[in-house]
Order: structure tokens, then sequence, then C-alpha cells
């Protein structure tokens, strides 16, 4: 009998989710112009930014949860995965097109029929390499003691984490290699128990997002007067800078702290989040969507800011959800037509 998803976790993955949105509809939207909007609009952007890398790492974290343990098939795991790559990356182009809101080209073309290879989709990639590594890593640290374990993932956490934050610099330059931290973080959580209680872990999380929140409010000010901090005001939102990592761990253990439980709408739900990460931050979409945003409601103040931002994140959820339920029936179609022609050519044979 199929065991069912943990609603908890399809739930944070839906959370996640949205502060990726959100991250992407902040940081695409309205960074490149920041300089020009106002002390409280800068703070509202700032603030919103943070949830795009926490939703990914927490994403990322949530299969190295469930994955530690277990052998995956990566050929199925692969197959899925990629069909749903390439499903939406043609899909949309190819409206685009017939839309005439783009003109056909090679390089476009490119783009779209090979997306894994054309990281059109950087998390993708990145992911697909992922899943072909998981047995191999699943395999080695399985096996290991609490302390053999806690001392690789301090090691990581020092060379990955600690030292990109206070030595300016990026070593997030290769995501496999950070999703691959990412992934055994998760396995740590899931095979140890830490002893933090759920409300602790609630109020750090809080704690850890306001501290990189006001960094950049901080380091905004600043820049208004010495160049060199202009700029630098999303350096402590990076996806591997210690405040994200600690907001991203603290939620993940307050949701991990939580008392199980079972829903099937929610999992419903959180089973189309990765083709709300598709289409919203499909290669086409978002030189179209973030760019022309703010120019349609001109947004320029932050209860504007937000309000619209409400919008966006329900569109983009509803418009995911929607088309991948429509790709699934489209997928069982066209197998029944396949194998309706297998059939009869067997049958002519």
């Amino acid at each position: 009998m199929k065991q069912e998803r943990d609603s908890r976790f399809e739930l944070l993955r839906i959370v996640s989710m949205i502060f990726i949105i959100c991250g992407h509809y902040a940081y695409h939207g309205f960074s490149n112009d920041f300089d020009v909007y106002s002390r409280s609009m800068k703070s509202s952007i700032l603030f919103t930014s943070i949830g795009g890398q926490v939703g990914v790492n927490i994403f990322v974290m949530i299969s190295g949860y469930f994955g530690i343990d277990n052998k995956i098939n990566i050929k199925d795991k692969i197959k899925n995965l990629a069909n749903q790559v390439w499903f939406y990356s043609y899909f949309i182009y190819v409206i685009l097109l017939l839309l005439g809101i783009y003109d056909f080209s090679l390089h476009n073309a490119y783009i779209a029929f090979l997306p894994i290879i054309s990281k059109e989709y950087w998390f993708a990639t990145a992911w697909i390499v992922l899943v072909l590594l998981m047995n191999i890593i699943n395999s080695y640290f399985r096996k290991l003691s609490k302390i053999s374990y806690k001392s690789i993932l301090i090691v990581c956490m020092i060379v990955w984490v600690i030292i990109p934050t206070f030595l300016y610099g990026n070593m997030y330059e290769n995501e496999l290699i950070w999703f691959s931290v990412l992934y055994i973080l998760g396995g740590y959580l899931k095979k140890f128990e830490i002893s933090i209680s759920k409300t602790k872990c609630l109020i750090y999380g809080v704690f850890c997002w306001l501290i990189c929140w006001m960094s950049g409010i901080v380091i905004s000010y600043i820049g208004e007067n010495f160049t060199i901090f202009k700029g630098k005001e999303f350096y402590f939102m990076g996806g591997n800078k210690l405040p994200i990592v600690a907001t991203s761990i603290f939620i993940f253990m307050f949701i991990n702290k939580c008392a199980p439980f079972y829903n099937n709408k929610i999992n419903d739900i959180g089973k189309t989040m990765f083709a709300v990460y598709l289409v919203h931050d499909n290669y086409f979409i978002r030189n179209v969507l973030w760019q022309y945003l703010n120019k349609i409601f001109s947004i320029n103040n932050s209860i504007k800011f937000m309000e619209i931002g409400l919008i966006v994140i329900l569109f983009v959820l509803s418009i995911g959800f929607v088309t991948e339920k429509l790709r699934k029936v489209i997928c069982v179609l066209l197998r029944k037509e396949f194998y309706k022609y297998e059939f009869i050519k067997k049958c002519k044979n």
C-alpha cells in the first residue's frame, strides 16, 4: 500500500514556492531600478526578496529529508522530471509564438527545445544532476554515525556558508555543490533529533529573516553616501549566506516539530509546485512578466507593491496548478493513443 504524503511537508513545499514567487517578484521586477525608489519601497523590496533563496533552500532540504534513507528510482525520476521540464519549455514557447509575443529565432528555439542543456531553468538543471547522484549520496551518508555526519556537515557549513558570508566572495556559483549540501542537511534533520522547541524554531526563524532584512536596509542607507556599498543591498540574501541558511533551517525545523497530518487537498496542490516554478520562471515568461508588470501597474509605493504582489502570487499559483492538471490529462491521452497505435501495428503484423 502506497504511503500517504505527510501534509506538513507538502504545506511547507507550497509555502516555499510562495517564498520563491515573492523573491522573483521583488528581485526580477524591481532590483534593476532599486535606487530610484523611496526608502519605504526599498524596504519592502528587500523584505520580499529574502523569500526567494529561503524557498529554494527549503525545497531542496525537503528532498534530502525524504530521500536520504531510500533507494531512488533514478531512471523513472529523471524521465518524469525531464518530460515535465521539456513540456513546459516547449508548450510556453509555442504559445508565445502563436500570440506574436516572440518572433521565431534559432537561439530561442534552442533554449525552448533543449531547456536542460541550455540551462533555461538553472534550478531544474542542477536538480536533475543532483538526482543522478542521490543514491551515491544516500548509500554513503546512510551508514554514518551522528558524530561523523555532523562533522562533515560542519565542514560543509564552514566552507560553503561561513567563509562566503564573512569573506566577500561567492562559492554558490556551482549550484550542484550547494544543492548537495542542502540535500545532506535535510537528511541530517531526518536522521537525528535536535533538541530545540517548536516555539524557539519559529522565533529564531523570524529573527534571522529580520536580521537579513535589516542588513539590506542598513547597507542601502550607507550606500547613499558611500559608493563602495552601493548595489550591495542584496549581499546577505544569497542562498548560501548565513542569515538565509539559518532562516531556512529554523523554518524547516519548525514544520518538522509540528504534529504530522494528512490532507488530500494540500497534498494535491503540493504535487504541482514544481510546475508552478516551471511556468512562472520560464525564460520567455520571465522576460515578459517581470519587465512589464511594473510598467502596467506603475508600482511606486509599498502599499501598491504588496497589493500587486498578492495578486501575482495567487495568479501564478492558480496558473501553475491548472496547467499541471491539463498536462497530466494530455499525457494520459497521448499515452492511450500511443498504446492504441502499437496495438494496431502488432495486429497488422
